[in-house]
């Protein structure tokens, strides 16, 4: 029963991955033929991302705050219920409206043509390096570890998306206390 239990869950991140992928490239805008849009004389290129004091992190991309510390919670993952209980409190670099991510914003912020870690560098031109923009993002360390995503699976049973910055992988939680994740609040910067 395990076995047929972990090849559904297999199967159903590889199809939500591949159905992802395929939205997220039909999203993406059409290449012009004649090549890039070339800038302006001495126009500088905007950052991907902006560090905004030593606490937080602006995805200009997005509009998404992201928390700089992504491992908040030290060296405990949470359970899913935890882990949401613990966004609506967090205080954290002069905000109180923090929130889980949703599964679509993991998948906006990440670049699944690197690995190990799929994050871009600050300026979005190259794979992101230890505190280049971000600290303490969970990898492998004794197994994948995996960020919980306030999304939710379809199906039954259903349970909310965890999804790892290692290498983009998707997994599916039970949101038991069994099944525990990392936490990286995120919320949506006020223009």
């Amino acid at each position: 029963m395990k076995k047929i239990r972990r090849i559904l869950l297999v199967t159903l991140a590889v199809t939500a991955v591949l159905l992802t992928t395929a939205r997220l490239a039909a999203d993406e805008p059409k290449k012009d033929p004649a090549g890039p849009a070339k800038k302006a004389e001495g126009a500088a290129a905007a950052p991907r991302f902006t560090i905004q004091d030593t606490n937080c992190v602006i995805d200009n991309k997005t509009g998404l705050m992201w928390a700089r510390n992504a491992s908040l919670t030290g060296t405990n993952a949470l359970g899913w219920a935890e882990a949401v209980a613990f966004c609506k409190s967090l205080d954290y670099g002069g905000h109180k409206d923090w929130r889980l991510p949703h599964i679509r914003e993991f998948w906006d912020m990440i670049d699944t043509s690197y690995a190990r870690l799929v994050i871009p560098n600050t300026d979005g031109t190259g794979q992101m390096k230890e505190n280049d923009p971000f600290r303490g993002v969970q990898t492998i360390a004794g197994g994948r570890r995996y960020y919980w995503a306030t999304t939710t699976t379809a199906g039954e049973p259903a349970g909310p998306w965890l999804i790892t910055m290692f290498d983009g992988t998707l997994a599916q939680g039970q949101g038991s206390e069994t099944d525990t994740g990392w936490v990286w609040p995120v919320r949506s910067v006020k223009k």
